[in-house]
């Protein structure tokens, strides 16, 4: 399961940029889960903050509700007070990484943008080097700022993800309590 959360997590942030533009949380959320979110026989949907999980093998399907009840095939399942706690966790764990994923997405798109910026003022500078006084010492320096301001940036990210791999650890490991706990969950192989 970790390894699908991290692959969910990868395709978060490449994809997230794509919508980072958008500036509509719910649709940038719901859209790149809608279009990622399909691994190894389980596709994971968001509908309005629902979480959904649906086998492609079996017509079968999990949902975690906004207000953490859990349904099996549209059955709403019982659970205790304990159970009740853990399936809010998890919904909102789950929740906090796909925002802070598309987060990063939208500054690592930031990011690629400054970059393309330098490439622009690498270029300027090289000509200005060959036209002007401008030396390549000046040149040099100037772009080394820039790239370390960039790197710099990438860092932060960087601390952010690993943020992120250590809530999908939380998540891996509160979904094995789910399935241990809840009997109905446990048996449903694919989940």
């Amino acid at each position: 399961m970790k390894k699908i959360i991290l692959l969910i997590t990868a395709v978060l942030l490449m994809t997230s940029s794509l919508y980072a533009a958008e500036g509509d949380w719910d649709v940038c959320k719901s859209t790149i889960i809608n279009e990622c979110c399909d691994i190894r026989g389980v596709k994971i949907e968001l509908d309005d903050n629902d979480i959904i999980f649906s086998s492609k093998h079996k017509d079968e399907d999990v949902r975690i509700t906004s207000n953490y009840k859990l349904y099996i095939n549209g059955e709403l399942i019982e659970t205790s007070e304990e159970q009740d706690k853990m399936l809010e966790e998890y919904h909102n764990l789950t929740m906090d990484i796909v925002e802070d994923a598309v987060e990063i997405g939208k500054e690592g798109a930031k990011i690629g943008l400054q970059g393309a910026v330098v490439g622009t003022k690498a270029l300027a500078g090289l000509m200005k080097a060959f036209l002007t006084s401008y030396e390549m010492e000046d040149f040099e320096r100037d772009i080394e700022y820039e790239t370390d301001k960039l790197e710099a940036e990438a860092e932060k990210l960087e601390i952010e993800a690993e943020k992120i791999e250590q809530l999908a650890d939380n998540l891996e490991d509160l979904h094995d309590d789910l399935k241990d706990d809840i009997e109905e969950l446990d048996d449903l192989h694919w989940f």
